[in-house]
């Protein structure tokens, strides 16, 4: 509706419409859009990509090509950790704007928060959306915007009302803004000054305690 390029990767038994105007490319397993990523996106250079949840954790160790043997009574099927194709992104991505998602369960909010800043620092995020499980068991949603600097943003809405896409709408201006913001850092050094009639000193101390 903003004018932008839109390119969506959605599995081919997702539900729900595409907005007209939302280019479509459809993945079947795990490995297809591991291979989608590696390829597609580096050459498109998005400026944000949305990385809403990781598409599978584990994976057949030892897959078997036809059929399990029914002698067997108790099959043991072994699996395998799959690498997070979010922690893939920013190596091809250097200037995108990156944000993922974290769901927790059982988790007290600050631990929780903990994990959602892990993330950011391991995939070098620019923002993650945190949701716990215990925040929606029913009522409105209510997620979190964890910022790499230690921030957290509440991001609330109602399943119900037909104008759930306001968190959606309240997550892209947030993170559009973000993207669009300079930042940089100021660094005050007192190193070589002397003198002053002792002011000297308690200023270094007030810069000291300012800067920390």
């Amino acid at each position: 509706r903003r004018g932008a390029d839109v390119r969506l990767f959605a599995a081919l038994r997702a539900n729900g419409a595409v907005s007209a105007g939302v280019a479509v490319s459809w993945f079947r397993t795990y490995d297809d859009l591991a291979e989608m990523l590696r390829v597609a996106v580096p050459r498109w250079k998005p400026d944000m990509v949305f990385m809403p949840a990781a598409i599978s954790d584990y994976g057949p160790a030892d897959p078997i090509v036809g059929k399990l043997d029914l002698d067997e009574a108790n099959p043991v099927l072994r699996l395998r950790r799959l690498p997070k194709l979010i922690d893939t992104l920013r190596p091809a991505l250097r200037r995108s704007f990156l944000i993922g998602f974290k769901q927790t369960a059982g988790d007290d909010f600050p631990t929780a928060v903990a994990k959602a800043q892990a993330q950011n620092a391991r995939a070098h995020l620019n923002l993650t959306v945190l949701n716990r499980v215990e925040d929606n068991l029913g009522g409105p949603y209510t997620g979190w915007i964890c910022t790499p600097e230690g921030g957290t943003i509440p991001l609330r809405g109602d399943f119900a009302s037909p104008h759930f896409a306001v968190p959606a709408e309240v997550l892209y201006a947030f993170a559009n803004r973000r993207r669009r913001t300079t930042w940089s850092r100021s660094v005050l050094s007192l190193d070589g000054w002397d003198g002053l009639g002792g002011i000297l000193e308690p200023a270094r101390a007030l810069a000291a305690a300012v800067l920390c």
